[in-house]
């Protein structure tokens, strides 16, 4: 598999932006795409971090992006996102995602140096004596003690989508390890402070699904294929609310 181009990031970047500009049924909020980030950062970060190469091409593209919308188009209904021949299992999935929807979507992924700062006291809780003794946490066992203080010490944030919630790197380390590390391979959702998901989602494929829900409302939680469906329909219908979710595949930016 190649690497990502970040040329083709910068460009997919750039498009995800002009469709929730040029689409009807959408009010962006707020937008903004960074510069590539410094090269010395980048350097610095991947020798001691040892991070994959499609980390490395994204922020070299940019050093960090957000955007904020909302949904102003046709309520969502089952009968507007499925048709006689989806799937009963998928027309549940998609039946409770609409129930719950919240018309906006929010995409705040940041800058290298702050996903892999310390996050001590957001994250996780070092106790005084630790931060005197400058004790990281790391290898802290979730049953030691106080351990549930220092469970999350290897979650990274990198789309901070919420103030309480993102999805990020779990970083992996040898035992006794108190500095560097290396990023693991899926991404995981992480509701701060109490929940941790890892994801079917290896960084590339999070930016692959990121790019067609545009951001949408808990589409972390959703599977690709719902994904898909979700985001033809809140993207592409016409003016008058009408869509056929027959037109062209469900799983396409």
């Amino acid at each position: 598999m190649t690497t990502l181009d970040p040329p083709t990031i910068l460009t997919n970047l750039t498009s995800l932006i002009s469709s929730l500009q040029n689409n009807p049924h959408i009010h962006l909020k707020h937008h903004s795409l960074g510069p590539p980030t410094p090269p010395q950062t980048l350097t610095t970060l991947s020798a001691r971090l040892h991070l994959p190469p499609d980390i490395i091409a994204f922020y070299t593209a940019t050093s960090h992006f957000t955007v904020e919308w909302e949904y102003k188009g046709p309520k969502l209904t089952l009968a507007s996102v499925t048709n006689t021949r989806t799937p009963n299992s998928l027309k549940e999935k998609l039946k409770a995602y609409i129930k719950n929807f919240a018309p906006h979507g929010s995409i705040n992924i940041l800058p290298l140096e702050e996903v892999f700062s310390s996050w001590e006291d957001s994250l996780w809780f070092p106790t005084e004596t630790d931060k005197v003794r400058g004790y990281t946490g790391w290898g802290r066992a979730d049953g030691d003690g106080e351990g549930w203080m220092y469970r999350f010490r290897h979650v990274k944030s990198f789309d901070l989508f919420m103030p309480e919630a993102s999805v990020g790197f779990l970083m992996e380390w040898e035992e006794g390890e108190e500095v560097g590390g290396w990023v693991g391979g899926m991404m995981a959702y992480h509701y701060h402070g109490e929940e941790l998901e890892v994801t079917d989602m290896s960084f590339r494929g999070y930016l692959e699904r990121l790019l067609v829900s545009r951001g949408f409302w808990a589409w972390h939680t959703l599977g690709e294929r719902e994904v898909g469906v979700l985001a033809k329909v809140l993207f592409r219908m016409d003016g008058k609310g009408v869509y056929d979710p027959d037109s062209s595949s469900e799983w396409e930016p």
